[in-house]
């Protein structure tokens, strides 16, 4: 935290942070990523961050990712999602563990390409292509009733974040 707060003294025009949340909770990389925002606000900064957290890559204007050493994506975090994030990330819990394989049917049948990716515990993990999904409301509504008839625990419907692309 001393060497960034060092790093944005003197209103420098560009910066280089390399893993600058590393060993950081996650209230101060908040605190960090805010302070980070704010330094190149400026159309006249420009800072280079090297990171293995997606979460503090999809801050940044263009992301280029690096795989053994080769440059294989650049572009914006968004074009990513686009490009890569082409899925809904749909997390149920059923109240009891037993009813896997029953609850596993009916998830076919509501969104017919969902593919499991993960069971834990009782947790089951599913990837949704975007085609089984919109419109939005009508796949809520679908789980909504799934999780009275099926006696769901909870369950989340994202959008895939950076780390999951």
């Amino acid at each position: 935290q001393l060497c960034f707060a060092l790093s944005i003294l003197g209103n420098p025009t560009v910066m280089l942070w390399d893993e600058p949340s590393v060993g950081v909770d996650v209230r101060g990389q908040r605190c960090l990523w805010k302070a980070i925002q704010a330094a190149v606000r400026s159309k006249e900064r420009a800072a280079v961050l090297s990171t293995h957290c997606l979460e503090e890559a999809a801050m940044c204007d263009r992301v280029a990712m690096l795989v053994a050493g080769q440059l294989r994506y650049i572009g914006s975090p968004e074009e990513l999602r686009r490009k890569f994030g082409t899925s809904y990330h749909l997390e149920v819990k059923p109240k009891d563990a037993g009813q896997g394989d029953a609850l596993n049917a009916e998830i076919l049948h509501l969104f017919p390409h969902a593919a499991r990716q993960e069971r834990i515990s009782s947790l089951l993990i599913y990837k949704i292509p975007m085609e089984d999904v919109l419109p939005l409301s009508q796949a809520f509504s679908k789980l909504e009733a799934a999780k009275q008839n099926l006696r769901l625990e909870e369950y989340s419907l994202s959008l895939h974040t950076l780390q999951q692309v």
